[in-house]
């Protein structure tokens, strides 16, 4: 055989009943031997968690990962001051108490690698709560609307937050830092108003100082940055910030939820927090993404494991340092791969986790990050190897098209016209905007989707010059159901073959 075919065959990435797309775009990658840099604990790569453990396989999978001296996100606070069969506020503290003792085990066990353990305050006791709705939640079915109330006494609510992070600290605050993000989502789990959620932050603030006073204290973990409640006249979390300017009250940190799947989308709402907090004087205040994921149209897609590359990489970008993947594990029984977890709900990989534990391998290295248009790769010293991540992120072709729109419209522009996206994208291919003259940039996006569409078959050779001599000693693809082989040809320097959206992992030594 001809060495070309031989060095193909290989490691073939593509599988014999898939033709190759016949299209091949060419692609360089070079390092720069100035640009290394460590990837370590105050400026990570890899992403923390909000971990919602369900089962000790999930437990077990996470532990063994290794996370290292980091922080994770958890639901113990909230769950305790929840405990089924509570009535009053004595009989909640002795539930809330005995749920941190049980619990306590399951805590030390993330010692080892925590060195931060993040907990929410949110969830109105139905005992507790102004409103006596049953209802369903229809965000959430574990919710009911009167979980979503504010309580119906404040000082008891106090009380009760109070006595339950004492007990937690009591436990383990001398071991680790303690921080407590007061309430969840309030755009999506708050029925009160704007003024009553305020006074809730206040009187939750003011309790938690009091228990733990070095304790970090922040909210909302809007789901949007921009998310309103009743009564709001802006964005929840510019309320926030200045009822805590006017009354002093602790805010240590503010928090959004960013499911995205364009570091665009990441940056705006990044850009939009760190703007409220200029106009008032404390862009110093850290911004903390307590959780965040692709879509639902992306998650469990080809589209995903790329995406979360990139967006694990513009997290580090933006000094975003605090940020929790929404979640370890699925914690749902669907089954449509849909699910938030990097891993199924038996903690089996998807692909995506195999993209995150070469992320997490990145750390305490020396590396950096090389790009040309969609391919990026972070190459990192392994002494006189390279270890490089590479990939190659397209995103889907709805998502091109929104990206122009966003040049021109707003969402409370297209919010007018539209309630569902499929007709957006419908009036988007046929070019028959709603308003003529949108009729220019809905062009555009014709054309960035049919350019989308046309590129994802298309397939890349990558040329990447690592500054080192050495050989390919492994070189395996990531994003498929299980790691595959990656085209690497060594005829004439090092070239990477990646289709559309393809992740790699390459290792390359003397």
């Amino acid at each position: 055989m001809r060495p070309h075919a031989v060095l193909l065959a290989v490691l073939a990435l593509t599988t014999a009943c898939r033709r190759p797309p016949e299209v091949v775009v060419e692609r360089s990658l070079a390092v720069d031997e100035a640009a290394y840099a460590p990837i370590t604990g105050d400026s990570p790569l890899a992403t923390d968690f909000f971990f919602v453990p369900k089962s000790q396989a999930q437990l077990d999978t996470y532990l063994a990962t290794g996370p290292v001296d980091r922080p994770v996100r958890l639901i113990v606070v909230e769950s305790a001051i929840n405990v089924e069969g509570a009535g009053d506020l004595d009989s909640a503290v002795s539930l809330a108490k005995a749920y941190i003792d049980a619990a306590e085990p399951g805590l030390r066990t993330l010692l080892d690698g925590h060195d931060h353990l993040v907990f929410t305050v949110v969830k109105t006791p139905l005992w507790l709560s102004s409103s006596s709705n049953g209802a369903p939640l229809p965000a959430d079915p574990g919710w009911t609307m009167a979980h979503t109330a504010p309580p119906g006494d404040l000082d008891v609510w106090a009380q009760l937050v109070r006595e339950t992070v004492t007990h937690l600290d009591s436990k383990i605050g001398d071991e680790v830092e303690l921080s407590f993000e007061i309430w969840n989502e309030p755009d999506l789990y708050w029925s009160g108003t704007e003024e009553e959620l305020l006074a809730l932050y206040a009187t939750t603030a003011g309790a938690i100082r009091e228990a733990v006073p070095d304790a970090k204290i922040g909210g909302f973990g809007s789901n949007q940055w921009d998310g309103r409640v009743s009564g709001s006249e802006g964005p929840v979390l510019d309320a926030l910030v200045e009822r805590a300017e006017r009354d002093d009250l602790p805010l240590d940190f503010v928090a959004f939820h960013a499911f995205v799947d364009h570091p665009f989308a990441l940056d705006t709402a990044t850009d939009g927090v760190q703007a409220i907090l200029a106009a008032h004087g404390r862009q110093d205040t850290p911004v903390w993404v307590t959780e965040w994921n692709n879509t639902s149209a992306v998650r469990g897609s080809a589209f995903q494991p790329a995406s979360f590359a990139t967006l694990s990489t513009r997290f580090r970008e933006r000094g975003l340092d605090m940020r929790f993947c929404a979640t370890w594990a699925d914690y749902s029984e669907r089954r449509d791969g849909s699910g938030y977890g990097l891993l199924d709900h038996d903690a089996e990989d998807k692909p995506v986790a195999r993209v995150h534990r070469r992320l997490l391998q990145l750390h305490g290295t020396q590396a950096q990050l090389v790009r040309d248009d969609e391919i990026s790769a972070w190459i990192a010293q392994d002494g006189d190897c390279r270890n490089v991540l590479i990939w190659r992120d397209l995103p889907p072709p709805d998502v091109a098209a929104l990206l122009v729109l966003t040049e021109e419209l707003t969402a409370d522009d297209l919010a007018e016209h539209y309630t569902e996206l499929t007709a957006l994208l419908a009036d988007i291919r046929n070019g028959s905007p709603p308003v003529s003259a949108w009729q220019e940039v809905f062009d555009r996006a014709r054309d960035a989707l049919v350019s989308r569409e046309a590129e994802l078959t298309t397939v890349a050779d990558v040329t990447l010059d690592l500054g080192v001599e050495g050989g390919v000693v492994r070189a395996i693809r990531m994003d498929e159901a299980r790691e595959d082989d990656l085209v690497v040809d060594v005829t004439e320097g090092l070239v990477v073959r990646l289709d559309a959206n393809a992740v790699g992992w390459l290792e390359v030594c003397p």
